[in-house]
């Protein structure tokens, strides 16, 4: 087998085999090797290789605590990626279709599966929330994703904002980091994460107390925020409390925890503005727990920083504030950091390791720790590529090619069907034809910044995925809307407005009450409307800046159907970005709920639906969703049998 060239994403170099488009800037390919808090991680072939602790299954073996050599992670193939993160104990490897596997510690949800029932697990499982993945990072008990498209999804531990959302509350699935645009790379510290934008300034959110920010404060925070006196930076590394930055001259500028001296300044100050190390002609950096090592243009290391394990190559216990030379290395093509140990891949593909071996993260048994660096493998399926000089500009992503789309069979008609773009095609073998959908207009008039999310205002939040369920009462002229919202929403700061005609909206005095809290705000209003006429609810809130953000509204039509019985149950539109409403006209026993279902055959919506003896609707915000088709399903729970079900689809704003 031929394995995709080693790479890093800052090198302009020449590739040794043919791969079409390929730009030596890609992040896809800039992590085939990756050492965690006490283990190590290789590709090879498309395939991973682990060694050292596996307390909490980083390996992927049985009933063992650590591997003292290399062994490959079963059910792992096609691997173009790892996430790197010195002090991490979960492993997170990239697919080339785009996917994320992760195994090893989950106890704070670091592995995105959304199951808090694992704790741990040393078989990979995909992670199924986020897709079009290019790069990835660990920190100590968070993880860190880029799309293709720019975005930054986040996941695991929050207490520090770490995750850079809104709530500082853990997350055990991927959440977008709304605000954070145009990325090319990210990496993430112990409690810190760092971005990379493609216009080469650095942005970092997280814990902040030894100034790993690079803010000029010691304030955590959980809004991404610019490191400012940093331009035209190529590549970026976070150690546990410190970060490197490389600049298009192959200079390394450096900012954090400086008591062991990983700056390179010289000095054993903290900084939390960014400081020149003392160190030129630089290509790659990595920065460990307590050390930082470097990859010069002529294929030779330096490292600095603490050297308590020998993790700087170096016999003396003493450690360095200055980058010093690791004189046994040369022809490296890429250099790693763990926690206390380092790695260095050859031209040749020898896999080279040094520092602590307290848990046999070097890959042998005889030592505790080695300052001379130790062949623990040798890669036979890659054609490897020396760095020869800096990089220009910042990262750029390339398409991914084979991207992986999920598919619900139950989703799939047998003559038409959505494909992943959002086109119908029909027939089930011939090449099927395709018919361009148009965007809906908006019929609800919501604005087009329905559900943004500013994180200078953080209240502005309130209505990125409310659901208004509106009900007739016994009174024909009477109605009850309620919604539900997640612990984040300050739902009592609305103002409910009502409308006729759907066009003009007048503000009304109502006032929600709360009604319980369990895992959410549960409030509801209720309102005199004239029966047998449309009434029109919607929630409005001002923004900081003035202007005002509103929900979907909800409409209703209350006719007195005391001796009529209508058993019709529709969803409009099918199609839509915005919301769907569920009309249910007919007498709804306690016992039915809704379920939205995706194309994994997940429940990704679902809800309740009220006991009630008349017409109700209830609006479904659709901003929740991915694009894509789904399937909406009203199910009598007593009975365990579907009543009503339709497919619908979202579709971009």
């Amino acid at each position: 087998m031929k394995f995709l060239n080693f790479s890093c994403c800052i090198a302009l170099l020449t590739l040794a085999i043919n791969t079409g488009d390929y730009k030596p800037y890609n992040p896809r390919v800039n992590a085939r090797v990756a050492a965690g808090f006490e283990h190590s991680l290789v590709i090879d072939g498309g395939q991973v290789w682990a060694w050292g602790s596996n307390l909490n299954g980083q390996t992927g073996t049985i009933e063992k605590n650590y591997d003292s050599a290399p062994v490959r992670v079963k059910n792992l193939n096609n691997i173009i990626a790892l996430a790197k993160g010195s002090a991490a104990n979960h492993c997170l490897a990239l697919s080339e279709n785009g996917t994320i596997w992760g195994w090893g510690d989950n106890e704070y949800g670091q592995l995105g599966l959304g199951d808090n029932e694992i704790v741990n697990t040393n078989t990979p499982i995909m992670v199924e929330k986020v897709f079009g993945v290019v790069a990835l990072s660990a920190g100590r008990r968070h993880s860190l994703a880029l799309k293709d498209d720019g975005t930054v999804w986040t996941w695991g531990d929050n207490t520090y904002g770490q995750l850079g959302h809104v709530s500082q509350t853990k997350s055990n699935l991927p959440k977008k980091i709304y605000g954070l645009n145009d990325i090319v790379a990210v990496e993430a510290g112990y409690n810190h994460s760092m971005a990379l934008k493609k216009d080469g300034t650095v942005w970092t959110w997280g814990k902040n107390t030894n100034g790993q920010l690079g803010v000029g404060n010691q304030k955590n925070t959980n809004k991404p925020v610019q490191v400012e006196g940093l331009d035209n930076i190529v590549y970026i590394s976070a150690g546990a409390s410190h970060c490197l930055a490389i600049k298009n001259d192959g200079t390394v500028w450096s900012w954090g925890w400086n008591d062991y001296g990983q700056l390179g300044d010289g000095s054993f100050e903290s900084k939390n503005k960014p400081v020149q190390a003392k160190i030129k002609n630089i290509v790659k950096v990595s920065s460990g727990g307590l050390h930082s090592i470097a990859l010069t243009t002529e294929g030779t290391v330096f490292a600095w920083g603490a050297n308590s394990f020998s993790q700087l190559g170096k016999s003396s216990n003493r450690n360095y504030a200055t980058p010093v030379k690791v004189f046994a290395l040369k022809n490296i093509v890429s250099v790693v950091a763990g926690d206390m140990h380092s790695i260095a891949v050859k031209r040749n593909g020898t896999v080279q390791t040094w520092g602590s071996n307290n848990n046999y993260q070097l890959g042998m048994a005889e030592v505790l720790s080695s300052s001379t660096p130790i062949n623990t493998m040798i890669l036979e399926n890659e054609s490897l590529v020396a760095l020869s000089d800096f990089a220009v500009t910042a990262p750029s992503i390339l398409p991914i090619k084979n991207r992986y789309e999920p598919i619900n069979e139950d989703l799939i008609e047998r003559d038409v069907a959505f494909n992943a773009n959002g086109n119908v095609e029909k027939g089930s073998s011939a090449q099927p034809e395709k018919v361009e959908i148009d965007q809906p207009e908006n019929a609800y008039g919501v604005p087009e910044n329905f559900g943004a999310i500013d994180e200078d205002c953080p209240t502005e939040a309130t209505l990125k995925a409310l659901n208004l369920s509106v009900f007739c009462t016994e009174s024909s002229d009477e109605i009850k809307l309620k919604w539900n919202a997640p612990d984040d929403i300050l739902s009592l700061e609305f103002e409910i407005e009502k409308s006729l005609d759907n066009k003009t909206w007048i503000s009304t005095d109502l006032k929600p009450v709360l009604e319980t809290r369990k895992r959410s705000f549960h409030f509801s209003v209720k309102d005199d409307i004239l029966s047998g006429r449309p009434a029109y609810y919607r929630l409005k809130q001002m923004n900081c800046d003035g202007t005002f953000k509103y929900s979907a509204p909800a409409v209703i039509n209350c006719i007195d159907e005391k001796n009529k019985e209508n058993k019709a149950i529709s969803l409009q539109p099918e199609l839509s970005a915005y919301s769907f409403i569920l009309y249910i006209d007919k007498k709804m026993e306690k016992g039915h709920k809704y379920e939205i279902v995706d194309s994994y055959n997940r429940v990704v919506i679902s809800n309740e639906i009220e006991n009630c003896n008349y017409s109700q609707s209830l609006t479904i915000s659709a901003k929740p969703l991915e694009d894509g088709l789904y399937i909406l399903k009203v199910i009598d729970t007593k009975n365990e049998k579907v009543v009503f079900s339709k497919k619908l689809f979202k579709v971009s704003e």
